[in-house]
């Protein structure tokens, strides 16, 4: 007897993707495009789109929320994997909870309903939180619950905890990629979630492009001290294409670029200056963080930042034959060089 999700079957693997249009949707995409094994892929997004302009010629995007569950049963509708990406990272507690955590939800419910052979999560790194005593963590630590000022890392672990609840007693197969800070050309977050770049969205890209250009104008960026680690967002869609793909064991594998950057890497690269934030004064803003959960997402980063935390990726290593190509300082440099290009393109258009 067919299963449910050999309806509208054709050669190769049919992939139902939320959040195609991303920074790592579109890296994920591309990665699954060329792939041979990947028949068809059918992409959810606010707005819509039309494939061609990315070059896609497998994939059909169509138009819905995730939140809603006729536009999810209709994605989900036919597919062999379900690639879960759409997440919200800036966003104000309501309109990320919506996104995150229903529209989480409602994707688990209605692909383990639909019998799909497997789901691939996108998570992060920030659901370990920071564990005491240093060094590599492995995919065996336990996710840490943190406070409501964080509700990026909050909604990562409840999705988690979600996405293991609806998979349990079935058949259908749970992957969860942990990646670290998400970077490359197509990548910006990592430059606008910083409060310069956040505040200075308010003003006209020409005018902030210009001020760029000036050295005494130039931002500072408080600096903890403290190595992060990155991955690129086309090594990250290798990962995912593994996952999606069956590869190794169904479970949770981190994903991190070799070597790490600082705050003044980045700062160095952006032409801009650093201070250093002795680690009582960056103590003291989570605790600020930790009493006002109703601070806005930029004013959150320096929590983050004081006591990143550094994961093992071995595991992706041997088992989904992941192999990054792009270390920390390539994969910054490289997103470094499009946040100009952009700013460049603001001034001469």
């Amino acid at each position: 007897m067919p299963s449910k999700s050999d309806a509208g079957r054709t050669s190769g693997l049919n992939v139902a993707v939320t959040g195609p249009t991303g920074a790592v949707g579109r890296a994920a995409i591309d990665a699954l495009e060329r792939s041979d094994e990947i028949g068809r892929i059918i992409g959810l997004c606010r707005r819509g789109g039309d494939p061609a302009a990315y070059g896609w010629t497998k994939t059909e995007l169509r138009q819905g929320d995730v939140a809603d569950p006729q536009a999810v049963r209709d994605l989900v509708t036919g597919a062999d994997v379900v690639l879960h990406l759409a997440f919200l990272v800036l966003a104000d507690e309501d309109e990320g909870a919506r996104t995150n955590l229903t529209g989480s939800r409602t994707v688990f419910d209605e692909a383990v309903t639909a019998g799909v052979k497997r789901i691939v999560h996108v998570s992060s790194i920030t659901a370990y939180g920071s564990p005491p005593g240093g060094g590599l963590v492995t995919e065996e630590q336990p996710l840490h619950q943190p406070g409501p000022g964080r509700p990026y890392a909050s909604h990562k672990v409840e999705a988690e905890r979600e996405l293991e609840v609806h998979v349990a007693g079935t058949e259908t197969e749970a992957y969860v990629i942990r990646p670290a800070l998400v970077a490359g050309p197509a990548a910006h977050l990592v430059i606008r979630s910083l409060p310069y770049v956040r505040l200075g969205q308010r003003l006209p890209s020409a005018m902030l492009a210009l001020l760029d250009q000036m050295p005494i104008l130039k931002p500072v960026l408080p600096d903890p001290g403290a190595e992060f680690q990155v991955v690129h967002h086309d090594d990250l869609a290798s990962a995912l294409l593994a996952a999606v793909l069956g590869r190794g064991t169904p479970g949770a594998y981190n994903i991190a670029g070799p070597g790490t950057f600082t705050v003044r890497d980045l700062a160095s690269a952006l032409g801009w200056y650093t201070v250093p934030l002795p680690e009582l004064a960056a103590d003291a803003v989570a605790e600020i963080a930790d009493r006002l959960p109703f601070l806005p997402p930029e004013a959150q980063w320096l929590d983050a930042a004081r006591r990143p935390v550094h994961v093992d990726a071995e595991k992706a290593r041997r088992e989904l034959g992941w192999t990054p190509e792009h270390d920390a300082g390539d994969a910054i440099r490289e997103t470094v060089r499009a946040h100009r290009a952009d700013l460049t393109a603001a001034v001469d258009g």
